[in-house]
This record gives C-alpha cells, sequence and structure tokens, in this order.
C-alpha cells in the first residue's frame, strides 16, 4: 500500500509544475535593439512563449541568426543568450556601439514581423528549418524591450511513479487474493458432522437422558442396514438439531466394553465436535458405522488417541455413505446419490473458493490497469537530446547558414518580387524615376529613367517592358550569406510577349533587393536549371569548376561584341543578340559617310554577379557600356535622332557626337572538361545619353 501511495503522490502531489519560466534578472543597460539567440528558441523542443513587456511601441522580427547579426551591425544591444540550469533566470550580454538606428521594420531579411505596444505575447514557432533569431526594437531611436519572460515545459517526469504503483498494486492484489481464497481443512462428508462416543460426542435419547452405549460401541453388528425416520414427513438426511428415536438397545453384552472406551476416545477427539441427538431405534448397524467414521475423523484431528484403527479410513466411508444415501445396496454396500453439485462434478466448497479466486484476479487486474494508465496519460515530453543549450557571444557576424539553405524562404521572396514590380509599375505610370529608388538601382534604374526622360519630349518613343511578379517561370537564391546577395527570377506577364530575366541586389544588411538588371530571354534560349535548394555565389574572377571564370568570357563577349571578326567567334553560341549588335553597328557606317566610327562595349564597374547552375557551370549578370563615339570629317554636318537630341540638346552638329547605351546581359559559362559554348542569353540595349564634342 505504500508502494502505491508513493507512486501515485509522484504524479499528483509531489508532481513538478507542467512549466517553468525563465526572465531577464535586474535592469539591463538600455539599447535602440535587444536579440534573442537560437539556443533559447530552440530549447525544450522549441515550445516557448515569450512575454515582452516594454513602455512603448515593440517592433518584433524573424531572421537568421546571419542575418539579424548582419543586421545590427556597429550598433550596441542587448543580446539573450539562454538562461540558467534550473531555468530561472535569462542569461544576456551587452554590446556597445551605436545608441540609434535606422527603424528595422520592412527589411527583407525578416521573413515575418508583428508591432504591439505594451505588452505582446506569442508562442514561438519556427517559420522553417534552421537556426532563428527574433530582434526585438523600439523605433530604433528609443531603449529596444528588455523586460523578456520565457516560459517552457518543465521536465516533470517520475521515473519511479510507474514502477512503485506496479509493485504496490501487485503486491495489494496478491494480499487480496490471498484474503479472499484463505485455504481451509476440506471435510469427507457434505454433510453435518456427527460424532460417535469415541469421537466425544454424548448421544441423548429424545427424552433427554443419555443412551445407552452400546447404541455407539465398536461391538455392535456391523451388517446393520441404515435407519430412516419413522415420521416420513421428517427430511433425510437430518441435521443436528433433529432428534431420531433409538430403538431399545439391552445394557448388557458389549455396552460394558464401549462405555470403557467411550470417555477415552470423548478425551481424544476433536474440541470442533457438536452434540447430536439420534433416534431411540438406530441399529446397531448404524452405531457401529458411526462410530468408525468418528474413529476416522479422530485419527485425522490432532492428537487423535490410540482407539482409532488403521482401517477406520474405509469403515468411515462407508458409513459416510450410507447414512447420507438410504439403504444399503443388495451387497451389503451403500449407494450414495449424487447431490447437486457433485452431478456436475463440482463439491460446493471448492466453487465457492474458485469464485473467490476470480473475484480476486480481478481486482488484481483492476488495480494493475489503473495504475498504469494515468502515468502513461500524464508522462511528460522530454527535452531532445539534439537541443541546443548552450550560449553565444554578441559579437556581430556574417557567418553563413547551413550549407543548402538559401537566404531568402518561398514568402520572402515572393514578397521581395511583388514589391519590386509594384514599386516599377508605379514609377512607369507616373514616369517618374524617383518613384523607382527604392526597390530599383544599377542598369535597370538608368534605362528607365532615361526612358521617361525621352517620352517626356518624344511621345512616340517606346516604353521599356514591364516588370511582372507573376506569372513566376522560375528563380535562383544564392546559399552565400556575404553581401552583396543576389536572386534571380523569371517571370512572363501579361505585358510581357517574352519572359524577363531579373536581377535583383541586396547591396548590404540594412538595404532592401533592388531590381538591377530586366532583359527579355532570346529566342531559341533555354535558362539553365538551378538546384532548388540554393546556388552557390561565385566571384568574378573565380574559375572554380567552371571552362572560364567569370572575368575571362565577359572580356571575350566584349571582343564579340566590338568585332566582327573576334578571335572569340567559334568559343560562342550563335546568337540573335550577337548578329542584331553587328547589323546595328554596320548601319552607321554604311549611312554616314562624313564621319569615322568608333564602338566599345565596356563592362561597368562592380556590375558583375555569378550563380552556380545545377550542371556546374554558371549564369553571370552584367552591364556593358555600348559607346558609339563618331568624329565629323571635315565640312560635315552629322545628325542625330530625336531621343538622342533630348540629352544632346539638338540635332545636328559639325564636330561630332557619343551615343552611350545601357546593355544588361545574363551569359551561361558551361563546366570545365565539357564541349559546351558559352551562351548570351538575355541582353538588352537602350539609350541613356548622348553628347555632341
Amino acid at each position: 500500500m505504500l508502494l502505491l501511495a508513493a507512486g501515485i503522490g509522484q504524479r499528483t502531489v509531489w508532481l513538478p509544475p507542467a512549466t517553468v519560466t525563465a526572465s531577464v534578472a535586474g535592469s539591463p543597460q538600455s539599447s535602440p535593439l535587444t536579440v534573442l539567440e537560437p539556443a533559447l528558441l530552440a530549447s525544450h523542443h522549441g515550445q516557448v512563449h515569450l512575454t515582452i513587456k516594454g513602455a512603448g511601441p515593440i517592433g518584433f522580427a524573424i531572421g537568421r541568426p546571419d542575418d539579424v547579426n548582419g543586421w545590427v551591425g556597429t550598433a550596441a544591444h542587448l543580446t539573450v543568450t539562454g538562461a540558467n540550469a534550473g531555468f530561472t533566470e535569462l542569461t544576456t550580454t551587452h554590446a556597445d556601439g551605436d545608441a540609434t538606428v535606422p527603424n528595422p521594420a520592412g527589411s527583407d531579411l525578416w521573413v515575418s514581423e508583428r508591432s504591439a505596444t505594451g505588452t505582446m505575447d506569442l508562442d514561438w514557432t519556427p517559420p522553417a528549418d534552421g537556426d532563428w533569431s527574433i530582434l526585438l526594437s523600439s523605433g530604433g531611436t528609443a531603449a529596444a524591450p528588455t523586460d523578456i519572460s520565457v516560459t517552457v515545459p518543465n521536465d516533470n517526469s517520475t521515473p519511479w511513479a510507474v514502477p512503485l504503483m506496479v509493485i504496490g498494486a501487485i503486491a495489494l492484489a496478491l494480499a487480496a487474493l490471498a484474503f479472499l481464497v484463505k485455504p481451509k481443512k476440506r471435510r469427507r462428508s457434505a454433510g453435518p458432522r456427527r460424532t460417535a462416543a469415541t469421537g466425544g460426542a454424548t448421544i441423548r435419547t429424545t427424552n433427554g437422558s443419555p443412551a445407552p452405549a452400546a447404541a455407539a460401541g465398536k461391538n455392535a453388528p456391523t451388517d446393520a442396514a441404515p435407519v430412516r425416520p419413522s415420521d416420513p414427513s421428517t427430511a433425510w438426511p437430518v441435521d443436528a438439531a433433529t432428534s431420531i428415536p433409538l430403538p431399545a438397545t439391552p445394557a448388557t453384552g458389549s455396552a460394558a466394553t464401549d462405555a470403557a472406551a467411550g470417555p477415552k476416545a470423548q478425551i481424544a477427539g476433536s474440541p470442533k465436535t457438536e452434540a447430536i441427538d439420534l433416534p431411540k431405534d438406530a441399529s446397531k448397524g448404524s452405531a457401529k458405522d458411526d462410530g468408525k467414521e468418528d474413529g476416522k475423523d479422530d485419527d485425522d484431528a490432532p492428537g487423535a488417541g490410540p482407539s482409532a484403527k488403521p482401517g477406520a479410513a474405509k469403515d468411515a466411508a462407508s458409513a459416510k455413505g450410507a447414512t447420507a444415501a438410504g439403504p444399503a445396496s443388495a451387497a451389503g454396500k451403500p449407494t450414495a446419490p449424487e447431490s447437486k453439485d457433485q452431478g456436475k462434478g463440482r463439491n460446493p466448497r471448492m466453487a465457492a473458493a474458485s469464485l473467490r479466486a476470480r473475484w480476486g484476479a480481478a481486482v488484481a487486474a483492476v488495480l494493475v490497469a489503473g495504475s498504469l494508465a494515468p502515468a502513461h496519460a500524464d508522462t511528460a515530453t522530454p527535452t531532445p537530446s539534439g537541443t541546443p543549450t548552450g550560449t553565444s557571444t554578441a559579437t556581430p557576424s556574417a557567418s553563413a547558414p547551413a550549407p543548402g539553405l538559401p537566404v531568402l524562404l518561398e514568402n520572402q521572396f515572393n514578397r521581395i518580387l511583388t514589391d519590386v514590380a509594384n514599386v516599377v509599375g508605379t514609377g512607369d505610370n507616373a514616369k517618374d524615376a524617383k518613384e523607382l529608388e527604392p526597390r530599383v538601382a544599377g542598369s535597370a534604374l538608368e534605362i528607365r529613367a532615361a526612358n521617361y526622360k525621352i517620352r517626356s519630349q518624344v511621345s512616340s518613343y517606346a516604353a521599356v517592358l514591364p516588370v511582372a511578379s507573376s506569372k513566376l517561370l522560375t528563380k535562383v537564391v544564392t546559399t552565400s550569406a556575404a553581401w552583396p546577395r543576389t536572386v534571380m527570377a523569371v517571370t512572363q506577364g501579361a505585358g510581357n510577349e517574352v519572359p524577363q530575366v531579373l536581377t535583383l541586389v541586396q547591396e548590404n544588411p540594412r538595404e532592401n533587393y533592388k531590381l538591377t538588371e530586366s532583359t527579355p530571354l532570346l529566342p531559341g534560349e533555354t535558362f539553365p536549371k538551378a538546384e532548388k535548394a540554393g546556388s552557390e555565389q561565385l566571384a568574378a574572377d573565380s574559375k572554380d569548376s567552371l571552362a572560364y571564370s567569370p572575368n575571362e568570357a565577359l572580356a571575350g563577349l566584349s571582343d564579340r561584341l566590338t568585332r566582327s571578326d573576334s578571335g572569340w567567334k567559334d568559343r560562342f553560341k550563335d546568337s540573335v543578340y550577337i548578329t542584331d549588335t553587328e547589323t546595328y553597328q554596320a548601319q552607321f557606317q554604311e549611312k554616314a559617310k562624313d564621319a569615322s566610327y568608333v564602338f566599345a562595349h565596356t563592362l561597368a564597374a562592380d556590375s558583375t554577379r555569378v550563380l552556380r547552375t545545377a550542371d556546374g557551370g554558371a549564369m553571370v549578370m552584367a552591364n556593358f557600356k555600348f559607346q558609339v563615339d563618331a568624329t565629323a570629317n571635315a565640312e560635315a554636318k552629322l545628325t542625330i535622332a530625336d531621343e538622342a537630341a533630348v540629352f544632346a540638346g539638338g540635332k545636328e552638329t559639325t564636330t561630332g557626337y557619343s551615343l552611350s547605351f545601357g546593355e544588361p546581359v545574363v551569359l551561361y559559362i558551361p563546366p570545365a572538361g565539357g564541349e559546351g559554348k558559352l551562351t548570351l542569353l538575355s541582353a538588352t540595349r537602350e539609350l541613356v545619353g548622348a553628347t555632341f564634342k
């Protein structure tokens, strides 16, 4: 019982609390940012509830650890690294730095954001696989929240509770079973116990006087038949309270001998024997048989006297059967009719014992099952062994995430692409380049700004192809955490006859991704496949497993576009754009006899971006500056087009002019060891300026 109580107590009154809470102790030094590190958020299998309190607005952002650390940079910040062993206090570190920062809200680095005023309560749910950090702020100028509490499930497992309950229940069940099926001495007779004079019973007649000793003596005749009661209404066999008349018995003969034996048997008999009134007309044979039966019973009893005979067991069985069954058979041996229980082959006392045993077993089963079921239901979830428990430093870093993890999740990429398309659409509708600045840079901004200017004066001039966020045909996302970061998208919207290849670049952690190039996929070209798990970002001078380094390939493209007899001609796959460029340059030579022309395709500084393809090759995104320099011959007059005149301030010149075109390209470099050629996948040419000499 004590074991069972101890086991149940461990799961009830002594059970530890289901959760524990740790908080930031004291009053940490104020700073514009607070960082919650992955070790804290991943503890207890990520089952973390956060309570954040602040004096004003609370900004909450989730990002990869390298993204959060990159955005924090040199700013002063408090870092919550984990909790102590008992999970009662959060451990923190503080780093000095800039006292104010821009508002972190709206950064492309964040997978999700939320805000509140005063208090924020939430259950932590990791947005995807890998490590995550949380950045807290109050706008960047006010102190970030430091009143932080983290509640996690408590390890309230009690390993000894179930064993104690099982052992206790089994012990209790065995005790109950032993009580219910307590063994008792089997009697050899199913009827009432009758003891003769030798067994210590006093035989009395119906008038209350002692019966003659010969009635129970052992010298009585042995062949007498059992006697039924003279009254037919009396049931047989009779119980101990019924008086059966005894026939008159002579006082002489063997009575004297039996009288002497009576006291001896009475002294040696069992103390449990009772007085039975026998009938006055009982036969001598019955008395004799009864004497033998009692003798056997006395022999079985402890301390039986020497008057019991060795052969009394057989005679007792015969006498008992005759007394219970009635007249003897023709052979002189009594035949006992089967009782109700005997007909079923079972003794009533054994049946009762069997029933008690079954009840005891049932009670034991219920106790054992009852002790197991609650313990199983209340078992606490253990903390996984792989959960990080250590703390990390507060030093900002731009360390790369785990290999194979892209820097943008699906929802981030779609959100950024949609925002870029919306901003470009707004700028296109307003023909205002300032509307583009939040999301457009590089050649994409230069080309659109020039196009807006031209169209403001030349209404017939064509608009730049629109940028659509859908239909998204494919995307390429880098796994490199270092900045600048590059991603690509191939889309085809309602206003695009051919798919557009969009290149987006994030220059630093605190800037958002911006569209740097937008070029149509050239006819007959197929965009290479990229790894779904993300693509490696390569340096422009890297030749790692490539047929050419990106810088070599771009130099070869510049030469191929400039000279029709270029030595790189056979290294490039035939391209519609290369052919068109050769034709365009030849037209200047044919139409203008009064000037000399020089063509140049110069790579713009810091415009090269490289991403690995699935086949081991690479895609190179770059921006060329295509320059047409015309020098007029003596006394010659040169004329430029209306769109060029918008920049030059006039249409005619006698000295010469220079036209500038933005020429963004996407070039494919095959892997080393293959037979593939350099392929120009995407390119365009747009006028961005003109000057007179």
